[in-house]
């Protein structure tokens, strides 16, 4: 599965699957994991595997207002949840 994104200042982020210790509070113990980060803010996405189906979790912790377009080839249905910090 690839999935593409690309910030406002048209850049692709750039992940690591290592996620800075400030950050691991807003993680789930059983989830995969990578880190995103760059002038907008820190994106952490996780991702939750079953047999049944895919659960996926991101979190935005932003420095700036942004915009991110996204690329993939992977069926969904979102639900999106805004919590302010």
């Amino acid at each position: 599965m690839e999935i593409k994104i690309i910030s406002d200042t048209l850049d692709e982020l750039q992940y690591s699957t290592l996620v800075p210790e400030t950050f691991k509070p807003y993680t789930l113990p059983a989830a995969d994991k990578v880190y995103a980060g760059g002038d907008y803010g820190s994106i952490i996405f996780q991702h939750i595997h079953s047999p049944v189906t895919d659960i996926w979790l991101s979190s935005y912790f932003m420095n700036r207002e942004a915009v991110f377009e996204s690329e993939g080839s992977l069926p969904h249905a979102r639900i999106t949840f805004y919590l302010p910090q």
